[in-house]
C-alpha cells in the first residue's frame, strides 16, 4: 500500500497561490454563469461539471500541491474559451 504524503507546513507564497487560484475560480465561476447569455442550456451546464470538477480538484490540492491550485481556474478559462469560440465560430451561437 503507498504511502500517504503528509501535508507540508504552511509557506506564504504557496499560501497566496492557493487563496489567488480559488478567487480567480470564483470569477471564473461567474463567467460561466453569464454564458447563457451567448450558449445553450447544455453548454453552460457541461462548463459547469467541468468547472466543479476542477474546483474539487483545487480543493484536493489545496494541502499538498498549492501551487497547482492557481492552474485549475486557468484550465477552466481555457476550456470556456474553447467552448465558446467553437459554439460562436461552428454552432452559430449568438448573443
Amino acid at each position: 500500500m503507498p504511502a500517504v504524503e503528509e501535508p507540508r507546513p504552511l509557506d506564504p507564497v504557496d499560501l497566496i497561490f492557493a487563496v489567488v487560484g480559488m478567487a480567480l475560480h470564483g470569477v471564473l465561476l461567474v463567467l460561466i454563469l453569464v454564458s447563457g447569455l451567448v450558449a445553450p442550456f447544455w453548454a453552460v451546464a457541461g462548463l459547469f461539471a467541468v468547472w466543479l470538477a476542477l474546483l474539487l480538484y483545487g480543493l484536493m490540492t489545496w494541502r499538498r500541491r498549492r501551487w497547482m491550485t492557481i492552474a485549475t481556474p486557468l484550465v477552466g478559462f481555457g476550456c470556456w474559451l474553447l467552448v465558446i469560440f467553437v459554439g460562436g465560430e461552428f454552432l452559430g451561437w449568438t448573443a
